[in-house]
């Protein structure tokens, strides 16, 4: 076995999207759509960052 990347016949694709990767950015909004009201239910003091919110 060989550390080094076997040739391709074509360029050489750079990077991944999130779609190659597996992810449906479509699909999360809804689930995050989805369970908006299940998170506010759980809302208390001293919590008052919405959901998604990362600073």
């Amino acid at each position: 076995m060989s550390d080094t990347p076997e040739k391709t016949d074509g360029p050489l694709k750079t990077g991944l999207t999130y779609a190659d990767a597996g992810v449906d950015i479509d699909a999360g909004e809804m689930l995050v759509d989805a369970i908006k009201p299940l998170a506010k239910s759980t809302r208390r003091p001293g919590a008052e960052a919405s959901l998604g919110g990362f600073g």
